[in-house]
């Protein structure tokens, strides 16, 4: 019978180990590959003029390796993976038959096993001798350099505002000194891409940093990838440019705001998955948004196979820690993720930045806003749940989600509903009423040396419009920023409303404003209403409270009592606990739920 020889190897420069498994018959090796594409009925696998009998059952078996381990087949007939990888390759292909190894691997292996410490690097020496580097970048960096090294991926998950992307130029910039020019692709968010080219300059000179956005952007590309060090495109440029962009082997892969591909389904998750890189490393603020299933799909990115399949990673994790507090499936977890994944505070590393307070605030509806309430609840949600048919209740169904909103807005201002927006009247919405009492307290308050600046929050256009409007009528400059504004000139109205003492207030749209602004010139954050998820909340509260921030943040939060906001408010508390305990940081509402549970969702209690 054949018997199985394994070479396995590792490319010295990305640290991808390269398994061969052939099967040894008489003088022939037939690699696995070929022996896995034969139908299950076929015993012999010819080659040249002669018959080689193939044995079925450790062929599957071999497979069976592959797939567990997560390798990927490549053309040639080989099995790639990660250096995360080494010990299982090692072990179950060494008991399924011969291994041999490169030298090359042999010293890898060697390396990686004798680790001891991550080394200190030097900084770059395209690093600008005005920029200060402080100690906990310093050690992202240093293990950034580390992972390259090894050929592994990580996961840069530090909070909010505390400088992810100093750390990811310094590591582009020190290979550049140590191997040479190469390009390096960041994808991110749209209103991003500017801001990853603008700090590239502002930390590195002599540092060629290319937007890849806008039409001619393929001719510009070609034209000056050759001495580019860092290319930049947005999610939604990757799709439309896949093939493009597969066609270069990049340095480092970043994917930034790496919950973007949270989907494993999504076209961008296909497009980011296909791209080959040296090194890839996901930077996100909240790799656990709603589900653990997100943290899984970041590392199908960094690792494909790393924690098993979609439905492995279910059965042995996700179902265990979010349904039933498994504690041992939990320390797994975080035993299996904890060394590809650096976390730090702003409590932790950032103690000079100034505190966040936080300042809830209730209202009551007004009678206007209770009779449509009631009317939504009494026309609408019967027809809606009727519509959903057979299949299961879910809060995306878009007739459910659609109830949801429309609650949601009367919570907001009737006008979102009526269309009807009378010129700021008062005793019409019970949140307007707060959020002008909370207006006229921050502009009477003691500002100290700067003035009181205040930058607001709302999931609605019209009303961050409105909210805008009111301010302007009380005679304080403020801008709006909704995505109307297109993210190239965002940087620069946030630029203007930082440095200009005149410009009080800002009011953007979550889906606008939620990432990538600066906005540390404000002492106040208004959530006029509240999301779904706390990371969304989270990343708009932080564009306020990050570095550089030099005054304690008020963040106050308007809640509807009796509502459907009540019931969010509630939900978004259990959310953080989940990512807390695994990330050590989040648990969304389950998407499946019960009839009962909508209504009480949605209901409408009496008032007090």
């Amino acid at each position: 019978m054949p018997e199985l020889r394994t070479a396995i190897d590792v490319e010295s420069t990305t640290g991808v180990v390269r398994v061969m498994p052939t099967y040894r018959s008489g003088s022939a090796d037939l690699p696995h590959a070929a022996v896995a594409q034969l139908p299950p009925q076929q015993r012999y696998l010819r080659r040249e003029a002669t018959f080689h009998r193939v044995d079925r059952e450790l062929a599957d078996r071999v497979q069976g390796a592959i797939t567990q381990i997560g390798l990927r087949s490549e053309e040639d007939g080989s099995y790639c993976g990660t250096g995360l990888h080494i010990d299982e390759i090692i072990n179950i292909f060494s008991r399924l038959g011969i291994l041999s190894e490169t030298e090359v691997f042999g010293r890898f292996r060697e390396k990686l096993l004798g680790f001891t410490a991550i080394d200190r690097r030097p900084l770059p020496r395209s690093l600008r001798p005005t920029v200060s580097v402080r100690e906990y970048q310093r050690s992202g960096y240093d293990w950034l350099a580390f992972l390259k090294d090894y050929g592994l991926p990580g996961v840069l998950a530090d909070e909010m505002g505390l400088g992810k992307t100093l750390e990811a130029l310094l590591a582009i910039a020190y290979f550049r000194d140590r191997y040479g020019p190469c390009p390096s692709l960041v994808v991110c968010p749209a209103a991003l891409v500017p801001k990853w080219v603008d700090e590239a300059e502002k930390f590195l000179s002599a540092f060629t940093a290319l937007s890849h956005a806008g039409t001619g952007r393929h001719a510009r590309l070609r034209r000056y990838i050759g001495t580019a060090d860092l290319v930049v495109c947005s999610y939604d440029t990757l799709v439309r440019d896949a093939d493009l962009l597969a066609g270069w082997r990049w340095r480092f892969l970043i994917a930034d705001e790496a919950q973007r591909v949270k989907n494993p389904e999504t076209r961008r998750a296909h497009a980011i998955r296909h791209v080959p890189a040296e090194a890839r490393i996901a930077i996100t603020g909240t790799p656990v948004e709603n589900r653990l299933l997100d943290l899984w799909s970041i590392f199908d990115f960094l690792a494909p196979g790393y924690l098993g399949s979609v439905r492995e990673f279910e059965r042995h994790f996700a179902d265990p820690i979010e349904r039933h507090g498994n504690e041992q499936a939990r320390q797994l977890l975080v035993r299996r993720t904890r060394p590809f994944l650096m976390r730090r505070l702003k409590r932790a590393v950032a103690s000079e930045l100034p505190d966040k307070l936080f300042k809830p605030l209730h209202c009551e509806l007004t009678p206007v806003q209770r009779a449509l309430y009631r009317a939504v609840l009494d026309r609408d949600l019967e027809p809606a749940i009727q519509a959903v048919g057979t299949a299961k209740l879910s809060l995306g169904n878009p007739h459910i989600f659609a109830i949801l909103t429309k609650l949601k807005q009367i919570c907001c201002h009737p006008g979102l509903v009526t269309r009807e927006f009378r010129p700021f009247e008062p005793s019409l919405s019970g949140k307007f009423d707060v959020f002008t009492e909370v207006l006229d307290e921050i502009l009477e308050a003691e500002s100290g040396t700067a003035p009181n600046k205040l930058v607001g929050f709302s999931q609605y256009v019209e009303m961050a419009g409105f909210l805008h409007n009111y301010i302007a009528a009380r005679g304080k400059a403020c801008d709006l920023l909704d995505g109307r504004v297109p993210p190239a000139e965002r940087p620069a109205l946030c630029r203007q409303f930082n440095e200009s003492p005149s410009r009080f207030g800002m009011i953007l749209t979550l889906g606008a404003g939620g990432v990538g602004l600066d906005l540390q010139s404000a002492n106040y954050v208004v959530m006029y209403d509240r999301w779904w998820n706390p990371a969304v909340e989270d990343q708009a509260i932080d564009r306020v409270h990050r570095l550089g921030q030099e005054r304690e943040v008020v963040v106050i939060t308007i809640t509807t009592r009796g509502t459907l906001e009540e019931r969010i408010q509630a939900k978004l508390e259990t959310k953080r606990s989940l990512s807390d305990q695994v990330i050590q940081a989040d648990r969304l509402m389950r998407k499946e739920l019960t009839r009962e549970e909508l209504l009480d969702l949605v209901r409408l209690d009496e008032p007090h």
